[in-house]
Formats: structure tokens, C-alpha cells, sequence
């Protein structure tokens, strides 16, 4: 969902669930829905434009959860190769001793850097769900495409918690790192979107 008018679309999400039957499913989302909110508005202001959270059937027909963003950020830098930029951010995670795989591949004649790790994360406190530690392996797939004239650029997050069905999402990040254009902006700023997402 987009991340402009956040109170609406959680005002429209709960209309949605009020309207369902009776299950252990809506008690569940009624219940998460408060913390959804809450997590749509902090990445709203930490620059994220879309985000959706999944509850949907893997390839091979069992339920799993996930959580995608798009963010978009104007880096306030003079022009840049983009391929640079790439370097930088893979060189500054490095030496903050990140793990995980990195590359940059060529697709449609841009450089895009794609990123891949398991990571522990803290386990999701939620009403009538005990849980049986404090972190949880988390699978993260992540694409950053740089603006053409490296001022910009927008990234792509996907995390799920079912950490073996996570290699399937590539082909899907991959497809929306194509679909992202960023167009050139003299007057661009912090509330900079990119100007084509076709998800």
C-alpha cells in the first residue's frame, strides 16, 4: 500500500476486517492491525513509499508471511556514476562487517545492486501468540537501483521469516528493481518518490 494517508487506509483495512466472519484469522488481524499502523508510519517518515505485509501460499501451497518496501531516498550529492555509488554502499557495508551475498548485476543496461542474508531479528511480541525465542532467522532480499545520474536512488526490502521459501522472491524483486524509474528532477527533495512503479 502506498504510505501517503496511512490513517485512511488503516481506517479501511479495519472496515475490512469487521466485515469478515467470525475466525481465529480476524481476532488475530484485529489485534496486529494497531502495530501495522504504527509500523507504516515509521517508515513512512524514515522515507519508505509503499509497503505491504503478506499472509499469502508459498509455491508449494503453505502459508507464510512477509513484508515488502520500496523506499526512495534523493542522496543530495553532486552527479555520480551510478556503478560508484554501488561500490560505496557495498564498501561502507563491508566495513561495518554486514554478511549475507552482494552483487551488482547489469539489467536493461543499468547497474543494480542486489543483496541476500539471514538475518536474527527480534521475534514480534503479538496478543495470544507465545513464542519460542527472542530472535528469529529472518530471510532478506534487498535491490538498490541508483538514479542515472547518481544522485538518487530507490531500494526494494523483502523479509520473511519462513527463511527456506525466501530464495523464491528473487525473480519478483528482480522484476520490480526492472519496473523502477527515477526520473532526472532539478528540483528534487526529501519527500522525493520514484516517479514510476509499476508493482
Amino acid at each position: 500500500m502506498p504510505l501517503t494517508d496511512i490513517e485512511s487506509s488503516m481506517a479501511l483495512m479495519d472496515s475490512l476486517v469487521d466485515e469478515m466472519e467470525s475466525s481465529d484469522n480476524k481476532r488475530l488481524t484485529q489485534a496486529v492491525l494497531p502495530a501495522i499502523g504504527v509500523l507504516f508510519t515509521e517508515l513512512a517518515a524514515k522515507g519508505a513509499c509503499y509497503c505491504g505485509v503478506g499472509y499469502h501460499l508459498s509455491l508449494d501451497g503453505s502459508l507464510i508471511t512477509s513484508c515488502l518496501t520500496v523506499s526512495a531516498c534523493d542522496l543530495g550529492t553532486k552527479k555520480m556514476n551510478p556503478r560508484l555509488l554501488l561500490k560505496e554502499i557495498i564498501d561502507s557495508r563491508s566495513e561495518a562487517g554486514e554478511s549475507g551475498r552482494t552483487e551488482v548485476l547489469q539489467i536493461d543496461g543499468r547497474s543494480i545492486l542486489f543483496a541476500e542474508k539471514v538475518s536474527e531479528l527480534p521475534t514480534p511480541q503479538l496478543p495470544g501468540v507465545s513464542v519460542a525465542s527472542a530472535e528469529t532467522e529472518t530471510y532478506q532480499l534487498e535491490a538498490i537501483v541508483p538514479a542515472a545520474d547518481g544522485d538518487a536512488l530507490a531500494a526494494i526490502e523483502l523479509s520473511t521469516p519462513f527463511v527456506e521459501h525466501g530464495p523464491q522472491f528473487r525473480k519478483m524483486i528482480v522484476d520490480m528493481a526492472r519496473s523502477i524509474k527515477i526520473e532526472p528532477d532539478a528540483n528534487r527533495h526529501q519527500e522525493f518518490r520514484p516517479s514510476s512503479l509499476d508493482l
